[in-house]
């Protein structure tokens, strides 16, 4: 069975999310009522039985439900939405055995309140979609971490080092890779939620400094042609710092050894 939604519901989410990337700043005032749509909760219901799973603290299962009767069951609770009384129940506590001893919790919702949550998603969501960089795979519809780790690895196909992700962060250690007529070495982090950077490195080539320009350029940087020759070639260390889309670049003599 397909995930798309039937397309009066497509078409309302596709207007709020190009609403919300056309003005960054814009406020949603009135979407309540979106969730107490009958076709948004007909979708949710939909969703809520194919993940299946058991029932919250009110007892009432999937099964229940569809044997009273699904169309009584919406009806009630989209009233219940319009009229403003519905109430989300306590959240039953289970608890998943883990391989060390220990306990791992899980809170499970009852089915009427995993319908509401549903909803809600469904009409949230494209509003949140519009601010979330192409960078972003945590937590989002048709997207994984497999697809995070394959998309790390081919933007670091034909380069050589180590990362930890820790937290949104990426640390990188012993980062190795040639650009025209140098060879570059970086450390550093990479902040993957506001795309700052905070890296240090340095860059190895065979040309002098003041051979990479020419004219009075030229004829200036070679007064600093020594201070960066190590065993036959140019050694520069620099940092990067900044964001993604406006790094900084300068000399990092700080981590110059």
């Amino acid at each position: 069975m397909g995930l798309s939604p039937p397309r009066k519901l497509e078409e309302l989410r596709a207007v709020l999310h190009a609403k919300a990337r056309a003005s960054p700043g814009q406020r949603f005032h009135a979407l309540y009522d979106r969730i107490s749509r009958r076709d948004v909760l007909e979708e949710a219901w939909k969703r809520v039985k194919r993940n299946k799973g058991a029932a919250g603290v009110d007892a009432e299962t999937i099964a229940s439900i569809r044997a009273l009767g699904e169309e009584s069951f919406l009806n009630d609770l989209s009233k219940t939405l319009r009229a403003g009384r519905y109430r989300p129940q306590a959240v039953r506590r289970h608890w998943i055995p883990k391989a060390n001893g220990g306990r791992r919790p899980l809170g499970i919702p009852t089915v009427r309140d995993r319908v509401v949550q549903t909803a809600a998603k469904l009409i949230l969501e494209p509003i949140f979609e519009a601010d979330f960089k192409d960078c972003s795979y945590g937590f989002r519809p048709g997207r994984s971490a497999t697809e995070a780790l394959e998309a790390i690895r081919l933007r670091g196909a034909g380069r050589k080092g180590n990362f930890v992700l820790d937290n949104g962060v990426l640390n990188f250690r012993g980062l190795t890779f040639t650009v025209t007529g140098a060879q570059v070495a970086l450390d550093g982090k990479y902040g993957l939620r506001k795309e700052d950077l905070d890296f240090y490195g340095k860059l190895r080539m065979h040309a002098k400094i003041s051979q990479t320009t020419t004219g009075a350029k030229s004829f200036v940087l070679k007064a600093v042609d020594p201070f960066f020759r190590k065993n036959g070639q140019t050694e520069v260390p620099f940092k990067i710092t900044g964001q993604r889309d406006h790094p900084s670049f300068g000399l990092d003599l700080h981590h110059k050894k």
